[in-house]
């Protein structure tokens, strides 16, 4: 959990809203989104997968739910995994959602 919260640091220090300068700062915002989304998709696996049961699987949402975490997180980790991209605005307020729900 802490390789996985890490990344999410890392992301943020690269991402030009929280003040990232060149040569850190990522390029282009779909290689930003991109980032964003593996880092939400793991730490959402990783933090949800330890309270799932073998003997009564549950879908991401309930287990988010379980745990505290905003269901919409799931949703967003689903979205990054099966569909489009989540954009940057929703990626960033996912990343700091993760880490206040880490650090509190």
């Amino acid at each position: 959990a802490v390789d996985a919260t890490s990344s999410i640091v890392e992301v943020m220090l690269s991402d030009p809203v929280y003040g990232a300068e060149p040569p850190h700062a990522r390029t282009s915002d779909y290689e930003l989104r991109g980032a964003y989304a593996t880092t939400v998709l793991r730490v959402c696996t990783i933090m949800l997968e330890t309270v799932q049961s073998a003997k009564a699987p549950a879908r991401m949402e309930v287990l988010a739910r379980w745990v505290g975490l905003p269901e919409w997180i799931a949703h967003l980790r689903n979205a990054a995994c099966h569909h489009d991209l989540p954009s940057l605005s929703m990626s960033r307020l996912a990343a700091d959602h993760i880490l206040n729900f880490v650090f509190t």
